[in-house]
């Protein structure tokens, strides 16, 4: 039971990946955005594109679709990761450190451990060309608004303030809205380590 509960958490987050870096370049330069930081002919997207593969970030989201909510943590640091996923009261912790990966379940204390080579698909797969199409940028809500156009013709909208800090993303599909709100943005100087687990379970 435990072991099936911390893997599907560990299934969210890579969900909350894929969903972070979901734009993708764009080949429609249209009028750049006028926030101080972005080069000349780079939107959001791009920026955010720079970050990821940078390998050197963290992100904090909560999504809210459907009256539920999931909060999820992303940090790198080089070839090793961290998220937390927290969902339906339960929180887990996955970490990739020195070749290895670690399921960390905090409130059971217990963790599944599974070679490097068992996730490096989907950590890497973060869909950064999925291929949306820039329209505009914006004001709202006092802050810059990147729009963007998806394959099937939904909105997909980037918030950020004037110093390029991630602040929210709006995505408009098939007459359903998600919205996630940004928590936490670092561009750089992430460190990740491995909590001490000699007091926790080692499922196998």
């Amino acid at each position: 039971m435990i072991q099936n509960r911390m893997t599907a958490v560990c299934c969210a987050v890579v969900i909350g990946c894929t969903v972070f870096v979901s734009c993708g370049k764009n080949n429609d330069k249209k009028k750049d955005s006028s926030s101080a930081g972005l080069k000349e002919g780079q939107h959001y997207c791009d920026y955010l594109e720079e970050v990821v593969n940078s390998k050197d970030y963290a992100i904090g989201l909560v999504f809210s679709q459907d009256g539920g909510e999931m909060t999820v943590l992303t940090e790198r640091s080089g070839e090793d990761l961290h998220s937390s996923v927290t969902m339906d009261g339960t929180t887990a912790d996955v970490y990739y450190v020195d070749g290895k990966a670690y399921t960390v379940s905090n409130e059971n204390k217990a963790y599944l451990e599974s070679s490097r080579s068992d996730v490096l698909f989907t950590t890497d797969a973060l869909g950064l060309d999925s291929g949306l199409k820039y329209l505009s940028t914006e004001e709202r809500d006092g802050l810059n608004a990147d729009i963007y156009e998806s394959d099937n013709e939904g909105k997909v909208v980037y918030y950020y303030d004037d110093s390029l800090i991630f602040k929210k993303l709006d995505i408009d599909e098939n007459d359903e809205m998600m919205r996630l709100e940004v928590t936490n943005f670092q561009a750089g100087g992430v460190k990740i380590e491995l909590p001490d687990l000699s007091d926790y379970t080692f499922i196998e």
